[in-house]
């Protein structure tokens, strides 16, 4: 048996993976492929410089939970499409709600990402970075949660939005008092009654936007 079957076999005991690991990238791909790997090895893998081997230990069904979430934020498909995934899920409801922020941005970033993922996420966690991510990344999904929440404070007051694509976005009653939307692009967007009191709107497009009783102040358009 060569070294490379040998790391790949389920057979192979823990003892023996332990001796095998970090010797060659070659090797410890695989290593960290095999879901027999002990946990203990794949935590050192996941520290790898090699994004792929970390790739890969996001991949394996015997890497411990809280590392997963943690590889998540760099790796989110690799995640979603781990088998252990769905019974991380159903051992704990609020998985979601526990689930370092950073990764479920780059979940919600996903594009192919379920719609009831990013409704959830609007539901439970809808504040700054994750509210924004999503307004960028799923408006579609977002007009559409707005129009039945209409009375829902949206609170995006300092956020930075310089040259972030808010076209058709529905940020009427948004407070984005002293928001930052330098080069954003507005075009389309309803912004019906938003609070813009010393927002920053240099080169912000907004072309065909709905501008109706905005809240301004005199400094707004000076800055």
């Amino acid at each position: 048996m060569t070294l490379e079957e040998e790391a790949a076999n389920k057979e192979t005991t823990p003892e023996r993976l332990r001796e095998m690991a970090f010797q060659s990238h070659e090797i410890d791909m695989i290593i960290a492929r095999n879901s027999k790997t002990p946990q203990d090895v794949l935590k050192k893998l996941a520290e790898s410089e090699n994004n792929e081997i970390r790739k890969t230990v996001t991949t394996n069904p015997n890497t411990p939970p809280d590392l997963l979430l943690d590889l998540g934020k760099d790796f989110p498909e690799e995640l979603l499409a781990n088998p252990v995934f769905n019974l991380m899920l159903l051992a704990n409801p609020n998985l979601l709600g526990d689930m370092p922020e950073e990764t479920l941005i780059s979940i919600i970033k996903l594009p192919d990402i379920r719609e009831s993922f990013v409704i959830w996420a609007l539901n439970h966690r809808r504040k700054g970075s994750v509210l924004l991510a999503i307004i960028c990344h799923h408006v579609h999904v977002w007009n559409k949660w707005r129009k039945n929440n209409i009375n829902t404070q949206i609170n995006l007051r300092y956020a930075d939005l310089s040259g972030v694509n808010l076209r058709y976005a529905n940020l009427r009653y948004a407070d984005l008092n002293d928001a930052c939307l330098t080069g954003a692009d507005l075009s389309g967007a309803n912004l019906k009654k938003a609070y813009l009191c010393g927002t920053e709107l240099s080169h912000v497009d907004l072309r065909g936007a709905n501008l109706t009783d905005i809240k301004l102040d005199e400094n707004t358009f000076e800055k």
